[in-house]
Formats: structure tokens, sequence, C-alpha cells
């Protein structure tokens, strides 16, 4: 039970938490500011209570839009509380910033719990889509689509750097309309309880249409391939495209990080894997003779049947892309794990003419292990590494390191993340073989041409 008291009146409100407090709203200035989170720059609901309860007498109807955060607490878990304090900061930030275009100005937003992990904004005002001055259900919906929207353009690669998955912010929503018969705080309540457990029925809704959004692009092959040009920094000349895959344009899941992520979340991640390489040569018809293709490749894939070295020779002759033009890029979202069964595997692909690369090299132990093991031919030097090279004696130092290695067993270096001249001074300086990043182009279709390439 929580005890409300203020106007001389005491409610005694069942909430779905197993804890009791009393609380009087408006009594001291020192309890109200245990009520606002300063970091935050919001309070929690509670200090509203008042003002909440006389727009709802006043409008006849209140709406509110739940926000769930508790995901978020993996953050905390694993990092801390200050940078899980700077993280919800954002969020609180991101927030407040719609006011004014996803939300109207006067919507109230607040915290269901000072330090707690959801948010609330309700609303009061009938909104111009409906075409009347009363607050429709309608109207809650539409505007809590649109926060989720928000959220997740605004949020996402944010988060997914502390989380390394798919963000799980629900989103739900409830309306209630003004009853003389029962207290408004009650009311008020029990609205917020309502929208609570929408957000987690709506998180189920969303997983279940994720699923069949993947499922139907993986029917209707709907990914797109971008290719981005490998420079040979010697000869300033164009040595390969890797090939770039992004989800339906304009839709949620276009970034490749969502995709992919998206993907292995719901078990869909090889399905993927194997479209996205199928239709990179499919669309590789036009590629200018003589350049490499590199061709991001789980390293599981490299069992599937249907993409046997046989199968795939054939494939390749399909579509006029000649076998030694071809590179399997090894990306190891999954990290290889029998590197004896996997080099066996491997050795087919390599005897029929296609070429190894080892992608993503100075970003994490399991890289370095695959160099020794395969012995690639080239080796991808992760973007982390390359920029802000010129400012970094360590990053320098990384370099010289992963040279050494990449020499001991005949391999070329590209080094991937070019994005300014400095940067592309000091690979020059240190001899390296190729070099890929926005410095030159970025992915497009079908085959972009580089103009500057010093």
């Amino acid at each position: 039970m929580h005890a409300f008291c203020f106007n001389s009146t005491i409610y005694k409100v069942r909430q779905s938490q197993s804890f009791c407090i009393d609380i009087n709203i408006g009594m001291t200035t020192n309890y109200k500011n245990k009520l606002v989170d300063e970091y935050r720059g919001l309070s929690s609901y509670l200090t509203h209570l008042p003002e909440l309860e006389e727009i709802l007498e006043r409008e006849k109807a209140l709406g509110v839009i739940y926000i769930d955060g508790r995901h978020l607490s993996t953050i905390e878990n694993r990092y801390g509380t200050s940078y899980f304090d700077e993280v919800m900061q954002k969020v609180s930030h991101s927030l407040l910033d719609m006011r004014g275009h996803t939300i109207r100005k006067k919507d109230l937003i607040t915290l269901t719990e000072v330090q707690g992990y959801s948010f609330l904004i309700f609303l009061s005002e009938g909104r111009k889509e409906s075409g009347r001055d009363v607050l429709l259900k309608e109207d809650v919906e539409f505007a809590c689509e649109r926060v989720q929207k928000h959220l997740q353009h605004n949020l996402f690669l944010e988060l997914y750097n502390y989380l390394h998955g798919l963000p799980k912010i629900s989103v739900g929503y409830s309306l209630v309309l003004h009853n003389p018969m029962v207290a408004k705080t009650r009311t008020i309540l029990h609205m917020i309880d309502e929208a609570r457990n929408i957000s987690a029925l709506h998180h189920s809704q969303n997983e279940l249409r994720r699923r069949g959004r993947l499922q139907k692009i993986l029917l209707e092959e709907n990914v797109k391939t971008l290719y981005q040009p490998i420079i040979d920094i010697k000869n300033q000349n164009i040595f390969a495209f890797e090939a770039l895959s992004r989800g339906p344009k304009n839709s949620e899941i276009e970034a490749p990080i969502i995709l992919f992520t998206l993907a292995e979340e719901i078990g869909l991640l090889y399905d993927l894997d194997r479209l996205c390489r199928r239709r990179a040569i499919v669309n590789a018809k036009g590629k200018p003779a003589g350049k490499k293709l590199f061709v991001n490749t789980l390293p599981n894939l490299i069992f599937d049947p249907e993409f046997g070295a046989k199968a795939f020779v054939e494939f390749l002759g399909e579509n006029n892309i000649p076998i030694g033009d071809v590179v399997f890029e090894i990306t190891e979202r999954n990290a290889i794990e029998q590197f004896g069964k996997f080099k066996k595997a491997l050795k087919y692909y390599i005897d029929a003419g296609i070429e190894i690369a080892i992608d993503d090299v100075g970003a994490g132990y399991s890289s370095l292990e695959a160099i020794v093991e395969i012995k690639p031919t080239f080796v991808k030097i992760d973007a982390s590494v390359i920029r802000g090279l010129h400012e970094s004696e360590i990053k320098r130092q990384m370099l010289k390191a992963l040279i050494m290695l990449s020499k001991s067993i005949d391999a070329k270096i590209v080094a991937e993340g070019v994005e300014n001249k400095k940067d592309l001074e000091v690979l020059v300086d240190y001899q390296i073989d190729y070099a890929q990043g926005y410095y030159f182009a970025r992915p497009a279709p079908p085959f972009p041409t580089v103009t500057q390439f010093s």
C-alpha cells in the first residue's frame, strides 16, 4: 500500500511494488527535494499529483506514456553507477528534446521514481490529428508510437555501445476518464499501472513483429549491397571493393549494426549472412575487371552445405565473377571455436582459389589467434586502431606490433577507417599496403570511383 497525504486527505493506494511509504506532498521543501533527480533534470510524478488531479478533473481525460528502461540496469551492473547515470541523463535529455515536435510543449515528463529506470509522459490536450479538443485514446496511441521511434532513432547506437545488443526500451500507454465516484489519485495510479502492463505487452509484440519483418526480408531477399573501395596506397589506385549490406532503405533496420544484431537475437543471423553473401556476388556483375571483391562471411558458414567450395565456384561462374577475384573476409561476430575443423573446411575454398582476410584485427584477442592459426592473405586492422593514429603513440605502437605479426605470416595489411590525411600519412610512413575509409569514398552502389588518394 502507498499512503498519500495532501489537502488534509489521506489516500491509500495499492501498487505492484511490495513496500510502504508515507508521502506528504507539498508539506516541506526538504521532502520535495527528495523527489527531484537533479542529475536527470526530472522529478518523480508524485510531486505532480495535485497538478495531475486538477488536469484530470478539468479536461475530463488524462493520458500517459510509460517508457520502461529496466533493461538498462545491465549498464549499471556492468560498468557502475557513474556510467549508468550518464546514460540515463542522455535518455532524459532525449525525452525533453521531444517537446514541441514529437509531443506537445505542455506535456509533462517525469520519472516513475527518483534514480529509477522508467519515465512517464502525461498528456492532457487533444491532438490536432484527431480534429477534436478532447484527448482521445488514438491520440495517446499515436503519440506513443512517435516516442518509440524517436528513442530508437536517437539512442540506439549510444545504448548499443554499452549493451552490445538491441536496447530494449519498451513503451506503453493508457488513457483514463474522470470519474467523480473514484479518487483521482487512485485513477491516475491505475492508469500508470495499465501503461506499464501495456509496455510489457508491446515489447512482446515488437519482438514478434521484428521476427516477421526479418523473415520477410530473407524470403524477398530485400537487402541492399553497397561497395567501398580498398586503395593500393603505393600505386594510388583501387585494389578491391568490400561488399557491405544494408536493410530496406529508410526502415528502422537499414543500418547494418541493427540488422545483424536483430538477426542474432532472434536466431536468424546465419540466414541473413547467407543472403548477404549471395547478394554481394549477384550485385557485383558490373565489377571492374581485375579488382578483388571482399565478401564478409561468418566463420560457421564455411560449413554451410549450400555454399560448399564446389557449389560456390559454380555460383561465381554463373555470375561471371572470376574465382581469383574473391576474398572471404572472416567476420568474427562469433568466435572460431575449433580451429582444426575450421582450417580443414577452409582449405577447400583456398584450394579452389579463394583468398582469406581476417577482419577487425586489433579489436579483440580472438582475431590475433585467428591470424596465427589461419595465416590469411590479408589482415584488416580495425578502425578503432586507425582513427586518430597520428595523435596516439599507443595506437602507433599497436599498429607496429600488428605489422610485425602480419609480416611473419607474409600477409598484406588493409587499414580500415581512414578518415583524414594525417592518419593516411602515418600509414604511408609505415608502408601499409592498403587502406579503406571515408577519406577515399563512402560505400555506394554499384562501384564508386575515387579521385582523392593522398
